[in-house]
């Protein structure tokens, strides 16, 4: 279960590198950088900075209101957050975690190699 894939990173090892973040964490350090990924499966992120409360979430059942007009996500493992992230024009939901193969991975990685070369740089496997 893949968190991220973050390239072109500078600040995680020597060089121009490319970062492959897993999820599942059973440690929940209070300091972790990205609680988000400490789940073993796909989570579903909502940034409400970006919300612009069309309520297109709320046709799912997995989305309620509370008395306040506070939307509540049902986060529990089985939930469809790939519906509820098509669901929403304004891109506030996204699913969090992919299952990659290590062919997929490898395809990504490779496309930064001349950057590897030249700057010592390389791959980084951080999280899970």
């Amino acid at each position: 279960m893949i968190f991220n894939i973050q390239r072109y990173s500078t600040h995680d090892g020597s060089g121009i590198r490319t970062v492959i973040f897993y999820k599942g964490c059973p440690l929940s350090c209070l300091w972790c950088c990205n609680p988000e990924s400490q789940s073993f499966g796909p989570s579903l992120l909502y940034k409400k900075s970006l919300c612009k409360d069309f309520r297109e979430c709320l046709a799912s059942s997995s989305v309620t209101l509370d008395e306040n007009g506070t939307l509540y996500f049902d986060r529990t493992e089985g939930s469809d957050f790939t519906s509820l992230e098509n669901a929403c024009p304004s891109r506030a939901l996204t699913v969090c975690g992919e299952n990659r193969s290590v062919g997929e991975i490898l395809e990504e990685v490779e496309k930064d190699i001349s950057f590897y070369q030249n700057s010592c740089g390389g791959v980084t496997l951080s999280g899970g």
